[in-house]
């Protein structure tokens, strides 16, 4: 009885959201992306994280919204509205295995995180001032000019190159030893420079948070595709902001395609939500490309940006409601 009731009243309306939420999230961003207004990868990388959102906004609000579902203010669209709501539920009734199996996997996979994490902790300790001289005058000098904290810092023993930051509220930047010996002076401040872009924006929780909704709407494959458009925003962002922080995109360029032939490619490092610093999958080629061309310097107002995200967000989970 419990578990029919929990089906029928929030499982199956979910599943409905999230199918109708990322394709009316994500037709208006893919729009706003190809303006001149965007062309900035701080404000690409927000815009893309919309259709993730939308879904469950629009969830949550459906009660306090007030909005019947298949109605409109009380008044129906139609013979058209209930074929919708009718083949909406036979579909919701198939997916709703694999929306459990979904939940327990995106849940394994924060607790896998969470793991991780203490175990880079536990394992290596926090790296002193005093035994990484070279290593904390760099980082102090960037985190000066950028005017944030100093991060915590894990040095691991890996002889690959590893370099990326977790936690949102104390941040730590995990480097390994193969990173540190594999670059020179200049590549190494370009890289410490990227890392500490994530820190400045709180990528760390925010990729964290998509990475969930991801995998719970992984039945629909247009969240993957808009993930992945994030992601590949998100590094190109921190891209931008290492070279504007340190004046180096040559040494960075050269840095990344030396971080990519250096890394280790596991099943275990796709789990988790660290995301390697010279992904292939995430556009390396481009990346490069972009650095030496200039494209870093494109620089748009995060207000502007804010506000029509905004206005995205607020029409989808209307046409939510009215299709819903």
């Amino acid at each position: 009885m419990f578990y029919t009731m929990l089906v029928k009243n929030y499982v199956h309306p979910f599943i409905l959201y999230v199918l109708f939420g990322t394709l009316a999230g994500y037709l208006p961003v893919l729009l706003l992306a190809r303006l001149p207004q965007f062309r900035d990868t701080r404000s690409r990388a927000l815009l893309y994280g919309i259709p993730l959102v939308v879904p469950v906004a629009a969830y949550l609000l459906r009660g306090p919204l007030g909005l019947d579902r298949c109605t409109v203010y009380g008044h129906s669209i139609g013979q058209i509205d209930s074929w919708l709501c009718f083949a909406g539920n036979i579909v919701a009734v198939i997916l709703t295995p694999l929306f459990f199996t979904a939940v327990i996997f995106a849940v394994a996979r924060v607790i896998l995180s969470i793991y991780a994490s203490r175990n880079f902790i536990n394992k290596y300790g926090y790296a002193s001032e005093a035994d990484r001289p070279k290593l904390f005058a760099t980082l102090n000098m960037l985190c000066l000019k950028a005017e944030i904290k100093v991060p915590g810092v894990i040095v691991t023993r890996d002889v690959f190159a590893r370099a990326f930051t977790m936690g949102f509220r104390s941040p730590v930047l995990v480097v390994s030893e193969g990173l540190l010996n594999g670059l020179d002076e200049d590549e190494l401040e370009t890289v410490l420079a990227h890392e500490l872009g994530h820190i400045a924006r709180r990528d760390s929780l925010l990729n964290r948070i998509l990475l969930f909704l991801k995998d719970i709407m992984f039945f629909v494959p247009l969240a993957n595709v808009v993930f992945r458009n994030y992601a590949t925003e998100k590094e190109k962002a921190s891209d931008d902001f290492a070279v504007r922080l340190t004046g180096k995109p040559m040494a960075f360029a050269q840095a990344l395609i030396k971080v990519w032939k250096m890394s280790r490619h596991s099943i275990i490092d796709e789990l988790l939500p660290y995301p390697s610093l010279a992904d292939n999958g995430g556009g390396l080629e481009n990346r490069v490309e972009r650095l030496l061309n200039g494209e870093h310097r494109v620089i748009g107002s995060i207000g502007f940006t804010a506000a029509a995200a905004m206005a995205v967000t607020g029409l989808s989970i209307f046409v939510l409601q009215w299709v819903c």
